[in-house]
């Protein structure tokens, strides 16, 4: 979990400074799939879970826009649509 809150960290400060982090995205992009979290108590709380995800999916829907690449950024909006309709 350290390294997907780090990476909506980066792709936040990416979107406040409008600096490219394509290159850490590709890197890292099998982070970026909906898992199922773990703590060290069991799983977390669904809610939580899904409010993380959430908010990446914001912040990355929200980076790719500003790069002018707006297929995968209405991409990213529709997940986080279809996550709110479930």
């Amino acid at each position: 979990m350290a390294v997907k809150w780090g990476l909506f960290k980066i792709i936040q400060a990416a979107n406040r400074y409008e600096a490219n982090v394509d290159d850490v995205l590709l890197k890292f992009n099998s982070h970026l799939s909906y898992r199922e979290q773990r703590s060290r108590l069991g799983k977390f709380n669904q809610q939580l879970t899904d409010d993380r995800y959430t908010r990446s999916l914001i912040e990355l829907a929200t980076y790719y826009l500003r790069h002018e690449r707006f297929e995968n950024g209405f991409n990213y909006l529709m997940g986080n649509l279809e996550l709110y309709v479930k």
